[in-house]
């Protein structure tokens, strides 16, 4: 019998959920979707998508408070996944599971996994991720400790500046300063000139995003003598191009567009057109997030390789839709001629309607989207916003017009998970039927247990 079958039967056998107990059969119901999930496993060939599975479903119970059964489940992800026989999927492979070890807290062990995985540059990202969930959760030294041991400058630098975001976005300033002097120090031991430009630009962007202003211009002052002295010319357009989106962050927006026309200079110094149109896309997207909306048309316009003024004019339409200009944006996508790069831009520009509350106008945009997948893409995002804001019918009615089944699930998911937050639990378990993507099934229940945990309706 079909698992969704199977799902159902045990729904109708006990009536309406207000009737029954409703956690008793919220457990049932994940007992009996992990169970089918193990056994689904079984008849899996394929190492990477076995070790994958076994991966989802443990973090699914750790969720659930099922934490000995759970790293069972994760030891036999790992010893699937050291069998890969492909070097580069084994690493990553193990890293995907010390990345969902280090979500559900289970530090030393993702810890252990990730120093196993042989591919240095994969471990060095693994160790990265963990440092950056461990500041996500408030657990700042125990991340800074990890960030510091990664031998990969390049990464160290990657980790730190995650956590120097972190600590600026929940206004910790002194602290995100101190961290930012480290970041700094290891930038500047990043032996690829284009790749330490652009990492001393991404810190001075986050520390003017944190109100560091004097700091943020002073870091990027040095950046702008070293981004001038790249001998290449397509890399010092693309190194001069971050330096200008910094300083806009900066509020330099004077000194940003005087960069870029500085750039648009540079740019006639590429001989190759291919590259000369891809570094001219650049200095569009930022032109257009430094404001200079015009000019950003025009330079995108004037790219003579049609991919890439296509792939330009998106750019500069999902640019100008992240801050808010967005009835400028639609002109743009309109007069794409490209059908897959307009669903682009499109869906780019339903999505920022949304995030700003404009959730009728972005419904109404989504269906400008003529590439069946990005809509559903666009339409999942906007339910799961919907649900989060608390409008979990019109979230529903919006997943119910999805018609990717993944998308789709993907929505139903969002929408559970909100509604278990809100302790609304009787109507989460009933849309819980609807999703008929295993993995997604399985993660809005685990989501659903762990908040009646929270309620202390499961043990």
């Amino acid at each position: 019998m079909c698992w969704l079958v199977s799902f159902v039967i045990l729904l109708a056998s006990a009536g309406s959920a207000q009737e029954a107990d409703l956690p008793k059969l919220v457990q049932k119901a994940f007992e009996q979707t992990v169970n089918q999930a193990l056994q689904a496993t079984q008849g899996v060939r394929d190492a990477w998508a076995h070790a994958c599975a076994l991966r989802d479903i443990a973090e699914a119970l750790t969720m659930a408070g099922q934490t000995e059964k759970a790293m069972q489940v994760f030891d036999q992800a790992i010893k699937v996944a050291q069998k890969i026989e492909n070097a580069e999927m084994r690493a990553n492979a193990l890293s995907g599971i010390a990345e969902a070890l280090a979500r559900v807290g289970q530090i030393e062990k993702a810890i252990q996994v990730a120093q196993e995985i042989e591919n240095s540059e994969v471990r060095a990202g693994a160790l990265n991720d963990i440092a950056g969930i461990l500041a996500e959760v408030g657990q700042i030294d125990q991340a800074l400790k990890i960030a510091q041991g990664i031998e990969d400058v390049d990464e160290r630098a990657g980790a730190l500046l995650n956590i120097t975001t972190v600590l600026a976005k929940a206004g910790l300033t002194e602290k995100a300063t101190q961290v930012s002097e480290q970041v700094i120090q290891v930038a500047q031991k990043i032996e690829n000139e284009v790749g330490r430009v652009i990492a001393l630009s991404a810190i001075a962007a986050v520390l003017a995003k944190a109100g560091l202003m004097e700091k943020a211009i002073q870091v990027l002052e040095q950046v702008i003598q070293l981004a001038q002295k790249i001998e290449n010319a397509s890399w010092r357009a693309i190194t001069l191009s971050a330096v200008a989106l910094a300083l806009a962050e900066a509020g330099q927006t004077e000194k940003a567009t005087q960069i870029l026309n500085q750039v648009l200079k540079v740019n006639q110094e590429i001989e190759n057109a291919e590259v000369r149109a891809g570094a001219l896309g650049v200095v569009a997207e930022a032109l257009a997030r430094v404001g200079q909306i015009e000019k950003a048309i025009q330079v995108a316009q004037r790219i003579d390789v049609a991919g890439e003024r296509v792939s330009a004019l998106s750019d500069v339409a999902s640019a100008l839709a992240e801050v808010g200009q967005f009835d400028q944006a639609i002109k743009i996508a309109q007069g794409i001629d490209d059908a897959h790069q307009c669903a682009i831009a499109f869906k780019d520009i339903t999505e920022a309607l949304a995030k700003s509350g404009q959730t009728e106008k972005a419904l109404q945009v989504a269906q400008e989207i003529k590439d069946a997948w990005l809509r559903d893409v666009a339409l999942s995002n906007i339910a799961s916003l919907l649900a989060g804001a608390g409008e979990s019918d019109r979230a529903f009615e919006v997943a119910q017009s999805i018609n990717d089944l993944q998308q789709r699930a993907i929505a139903l998911k969002g929408i559970i998970e909100a509604l278990a937050k809100a302790r609304q639990f009787d109507r989460a378990f009933k849309f819980a039927q609807q999703i008929d993507d295993a993995k997604s099934r399985l993660q809005a229940l685990a989501s659903l247990v762990l908040e009646m945990r929270k309620a202390g309706l499961i043990n």
